[in-house]
């Protein structure tokens, strides 16, 4: 992200977080923070990035032959899954005063990761806050399972060669 879009999108959390620190709002607060975080994916192209995958979750993808990210067709999906609970970073990165922009994009970027997990994993990480066991590191290197509006990318000469490796 460059200085400019950052610069705007700091901006945009400091509008954000007023009302939420505001008493007087409190009972909007989930709906703010949820707000502003549906705006990541316009100012980063990276967001909820790939750096690993579970055991159960390339099980799933072997399942169907790595043709193509399980869904909820197939008899385990996969989905991304934060390593740290986002709710939980989420509410401490509206709860801080910011002013340092770089210092909190970078809170935003060490605490955006995510591995590849099933549904039931994804569930049992993210509300029960059950760690999930990495199998597999993905390079957090941009050039895999990118972001696009909703979901990643899954191309077979990419992702497909980069998960049938680790069989």
């Amino acid at each position: 992200m460059n200085e400019k879009e950052l610069k705007y999108y700091f901006d945009i959390f400091k509008a954000f977080q007023a009302p939420i620190l505001d008493e007087e709002m409190a009972e909007r607060r989930q709906y703010g923070i949820r707000a502003f975080s549906s705006t990541q994916g316009w100012f980063f192209d990276n967001t909820w990035r790939v750096v690993g995958i579970t055991q159960d979750a390339l099980d799933a993808f072997k399942a169907v032959d790595f043709d193509r990210i399980p869904t909820r067709k197939d008899p385990v999906a996969v989905e991304r899954a934060h390593i740290k609970q986002r709710a939980i970073w989420l509410d401490f990165l509206f709860e801080r005063e910011w002013e340092d922009m770089n210092q909190w994009w970078k809170f935003i970027h060490d605490n955006d990761r995510v591995v590849l997990a099933t549904t039931q994993e994804n569930k049992l990480s993210d509300q029960m806050g059950v760690s999930l066991q990495v199998a597999y590191d993905i390079p957090d290197n941009g050039e895999y399972f990118q972001t696009n509006y909703i979901g990643c990318k899954y191309r077979k000469k990419v992702e497909k060669v980069l998960l049938e490796s680790f069989i």
